[in-house]
């Protein structure tokens, strides 16, 4: 509708004498507020664009209604900014899920492969018990090959190299001693 008015107002200046800038000081109409009703640029306070179609209407002396198509465009304008806005909450809304989704999705792959490395943390011991010579005792059960110790103490009867999970190694050459795997912070 505001072209509408944007044509009405273009063809009467054509058929005007007057240019712009007497129009506009016959009206009290800034020459570039003019302008801008010219290009169908009907922004801005109501209650000035209503004042400025009025004097517009009687200067020209324009029988359709102005202010009832400027009434009508600002009912056209208002639903389709109420339209773009409403697409953008709706967007805006997607976009949110989306971001939880996406962390979500990425907090469980880290607790999984959290899981996942404590599990082959147990499953491997947090020590590593080698024989030096061809066996050595643990608790008194024989050992040939290296095995894994757990939280715990234990009674080891033979050398042996004693390695952690962080990669130190310790090389022990006495027939008897106590080792004691545990968290340390």
């Amino acid at each position: 509708m505001w072209s509408k008015i944007s044509n009405i107002l273009k063809e009467r200046m054509e058929t005007s004498k007057d240019s712009l800038l007497q129009i506009s000081i016959k009206t009290g109409i800034d020459k570039f507020t003019l302008e801008r009703y010219l290009r169908g640029d009907f922004s801005g306070p109501g209650i000035y664009i209503k004042h400025h179609l009025k004097k517009l209407e009687e200067y020209f002396q324009i029988k359709e209604d102005l202010l009832e198509l400027y009434e009508q465009g600002l009912t056209e304008e208002t639903a389709l900014e109420e339209e773009t806005h409403k697409k953008f909450r709706t967007n805006h809304r997607i976009g949110i899920r989306i971001f939880f989704y996406l962390l979500l999705f990425f907090a469980i792959l880290i607790l999984i492969y959290s899981y996942l490395m404590f599990s082959n943390i147990l499953k491997t011991g947090l020590v590593t018990l080698t024989p030096l010579n061809e066996r050595v005792i643990v608790d008194g059960k024989y050992y040939e090959n290296t095995i894994n110790l757990g939280i715990g103490e234990y009674l080891v009867e033979g050398p042996a190299i004693l390695k952690t999970t962080d990669g130190s190694s310790k090389k022990i050459l006495m027939k008897k001693y106590m080792v004691v795997v545990r968290w340390v912070k």
